[in-house]
């Protein structure tokens, strides 16, 4: 609220608006009070006239600058990992630039700074959460504070080193651990494919039940809530169980039965480029070959017979 005085004249005096417009929100009375609240931000021109009782005048044009008020915007900062350097910049609005920051309360961790300029940079070596009330100052000497928090965490990592075994024709579950980055987790196969029948929940769980021995290659990727992502490669092995079993090998597929101590052969199913013989059809082992046909690939194999880990070998 604002009002206007002058000299001279008699009194009553009576004002009023002769040129251009007030800022939004402000209305201007003939007592020549201006009042109200601002609305926008912007710079504002308008003339202001008073008369007196023997109706003498003067005018005046006034300028006025009205800034949107002066706020932090940054609210979350996401979590920073240990060890890698990162910079980012606080947000300001409001007020008038340029803006100089500052901290009021708290302590940045060693090898972290806070520039005027409103940059945190620098790199953190140890985990720990810093909460910090920071300070804004405009050119105008306009202020604001605001608290925020840092936190600092571990880098991500993939703690599983291997994945168990699946025994063929039996159900199956296993779950990948990790750790660091900022929970919850999301999980994916990033390369290769699980076994068939095996399926890989988001939450990192293997479950399924799968029907062909076999050696799988396969990469196990996880994503942190920050977006941070760690793989890792595994060899995912389905062993034989059960009385009938199908062996999956690089040139094919071999079905054999397991009955008592006696390994029975009955019948194959050679991929593209392969074609299968028969060398041993049982009872005391199986043995078959898959050679390729235009003679550019290593052979194939699978081998069951009972003193073999597994029963069964591939290639």
């Amino acid at each position: 609220m604002v009002f206007l005085k002058s000299d001279g004249g008699e009194a009553p005096l009576s004002w009023d608006v002769n040129s251009g417009l007030l800022p939004p929100g402000l209305e201007f009375t003939s007592a020549g009070l201006i009042r109200g609240i601002p609305q926008k931000a912007g710079e504002y021109s308008f003339g202001l006239s008073v008369t007196d009782a023997a109706g003498r005048k003067a005018e005046e044009t006034f300028e006025i600058d009205f800034v949107d008020p002066l706020l932090v915007e940054t609210s979350l900062i996401p979590d920073l990992t240990i060890g890698l350097p990162f910079e980012l910049q606080l947000q300001g609005s409001g007020g008038t630039l340029p803006y100089q920051w500052e901290i009021l309360d708290g302590v940045l961790p060693p090898g972290v700074t806070l520039g005027p300029n409103g940059y945190i940079s620098g790199s953190a070596d140890s985990p720990k959460a810093t909460n910090l009330l920071v300070s804004v100052i405009d050119s105008s000497g306009l202020s604001t504070q605001k608290e925020l928090s840092l936190n600092f965490v571990e880098s991500l990592i993939i703690r599983t080193e291997s994945i168990e075994t699946a025994v063929s024709g039996t159900n199956y579950s296993f779950e990948f651990d990790a750790s660091g980055g900022t929970p919850p987790y999301l999980w994916e196969i990033s390369d290769g494919e699980l076994p068939e029948g095996m399926v890989l929940s988001s939450d990192g769980q293997i479950s399924g039940l799968a029907e062909f021995v076999g050696n799988t290659r396969i990469s196990a990727k996880v994503t942190d809530s920050a977006n941070r992502t760690a793989s890792f490669p595994y060899i995912f092995s389905v062993s034989i169980g059960g009385e009938r079993q199908i062996i999956k090998a690089r040139g094919g597929t071999v079905t054999v039965d397991i009955r008592g101590n006696d390994i029975i052969y009955i019948e194959n199913s050679p991929n593209d480029g392969f074609k299968g013989y028969l060398i041993t059809p049982g009872p005391e082992k199986v043995q078959f070959h898959f050679i390729d046909s235009q003679g550019g690939q290593v052979p194939s194999w699978v081998l069951c017979e009972r003193n073999l880990p597994g029963i069964c070998s591939f290639d």
